[in-house]
């Protein structure tokens, strides 16, 4: 967590620099975010330290009760570390005025750009939710290849019930079925939004039974 802390302090700093001297290198500044959200994706995985096992196995504890140790350090301590740690780099850079002016500059723009809408929020909370229930779930349910999996799970399982992925399946169902002429025919944004909100739905409340079944029933 410690590492946590200090990766998520730096990438805030370090993104704030490369924004300030050039725009050149904004591919850069992009992955470095990309790498921040998967850690906060990917937290379950300090459960993976073989020491750990030894840990778990000494506490005299109900099933439920490490189900709550795990949920809360997954989904509350974790995040929260790492987000609080991100906002606490961009406050050392608001010290300095000309990083001060540019971080208003982006934060005003980034408020503009984006359209707070009720459904699109929940869609991301759920999305989210899938992808560190996942990785969660690989953790606690595999003893080799742990970090493998939860990759496979992240990477390529949850997205598949993201916008892009449900735009495409009706994209492609309709072009087969409607002689090339399908652009009408696609249903509204709000639909395909609205679908996937629903499968992700489906797909966490599956995860979290099997999840907090599978820490119940764990053994080493």
């Amino acid at each position: 967590m410690i590492v946590y802390a200090i990766a998520a302090f730096a990438i805030s700093i370090i993104s704030i620099l490369l924004t300030h001297s050039s725009p050149a290198p904004l591919s850069l500044n992009t992955k470095i975010f990309t790498l921040l959200i998967y850690s906060l994706y990917w937290c379950p995985m300090i459960f993976s330290v073989k020491k750990y096992n030894f840990t778990e196995v000494s506490l005299p504890i109900s099933g439920n009760e490490k189900i709550a140790y795990y949920f809360s350090y997954s989904f509350i301590i974790i995040p929260l570390i790492v987000i609080c740690s991100f906002l606490l780099g961009v406050f050392a850079m608001c010290l300095f005025p000309n990083y001060r002016e540019l971080i208003n500059t982006v934060m005003t723009n980034a408020l503009n750009s984006q359209q707070f809408v009720g459904i699109n929020i929940i869609q991301q909370i759920l999305i989210w939710y899938g992808m560190v229930i996942s990785t969660l779930f690989s953790m606690i349910c595999f003893k080799k290849n742990k970090v493998l999996m939860a990759i496979i799970f992240t990477i390529i399982i949850v997205p598949l019930f993201g916008t892009n992925a449900i735009l495409g399946f009706f994209e492609g169902f309709f072009e087969g079925y409607s002689d090339g002429r399908f652009i009408d025919a696609i249903p509204s944004m709000e639909f395909i939004i609205i679908a996937s909100t629903i499968l992700t739905f489906i797909y966490n409340v599956i995860m979290t039974y099997f999840t907090a079944r599978t820490i119940k029933r764990r053994e080493f």
